[in-house]
């Protein structure tokens, strides 16, 4: 009897040390689980922290890249009769340099107060462009050079009016129809050559008044000295 008694706590002090045993086992093996959670939980935030930065970083680039694009020059403008027509400028810069093709169409006129009131030094027109519109410089003040295409037959009335420091300009042979006075309040002025194939020459070139140091050079004889000369302004045959 005391035998089956002894063997019985035997059995029962080996199941208890048994489940003591599977009890802190898996208190082990959640402790390592958790530590486990823990650094994967970190990872994920260090992970998710340097991609917010590199997020960050590309859009840093991506500003600055629009904040350089604002220093070329965008032209807005219409299509019509198959060419290019210039209606503005989207950004003013020092130097305007007009393509002789934009999105692949040519660029032919420069339309009524394209480039009104820019504070550009220089503009360079290409030869494609045919026609410029009226006051298409208007109020350009800053203007001190402009070089014109080759291709130009009209111009518009107050083109360069108010460009206060252009000093001279010149238009080549083809130009045939100056619809009005085109200079005007241009105070430094010294020169503009009018060629003789601008026969059309309606309502005069120039204020004598406001282009006080202003010489027409024009070949003897033609339309562009007759006119000059009716408005006061001295003349120099070339």
């Amino acid at each position: 009897m005391k035998k089956k008694i002894i063997i019985i706590a035997i059995i029962i002090v080996a199941i208890i040390i048994g489940t003591i045993l599977i009890i802190n086992g898996n208190k082990k093996d959640n402790n390592k689980t958790i530590s486990q959670n823990t650094q994967t939980t970190e990872s994920v935030s260090n992970s998710a922290t340097n991609n917010d930065n590199k997020d960050v970083s590309t859009n840093n680039n991506v500003n600055s890249k629009t904040t350089n694009s604002t220093k070329e020059t965008k032209f807005n403008g219409t299509v019509e009769d198959g060419v290019f027509c210039i209606t503005g400028v989207e950004y003013d810069v020092e130097e305007i340099i007009v393509p002789s093709q934009i999105n692949g169409v040519t660029v032919g006129k420069i339309k009524k107060n394209a480039f009104y009131n820019l504070k550009c030094k220089k503009i360079v027109i290409p030869d494609t462009v045919t026609n410029i519109g009226t006051g298409a410089f208007l109020n350009c003040t800053e203007l001190e050079e402009i070089k014109l295409g080759n291709g130009i037959t009209s111009i518009g009335a107050s083109a360069f009016q108010g460009c206060k420091k252009l000093k001279t300009i010149s238009f080549t042979e083809g130009l045939i129809l100056v619809k009005g006075t085109i200079f005007f309040d241009c105070p430094e002025l010294e020169e503009a050559y009018i060629p003789a194939s601008a026969t059309d020459i309606e309502h005069g070139l120039a204020n004598a008044e406001t282009c006080p140091k202003l010489v027409v050079v024009t070949p003897t004889g033609s339309r562009a000295e007759a006119v000059a000369k009716k408005q006061g302004v001295p003349v120099r045959n070339k």
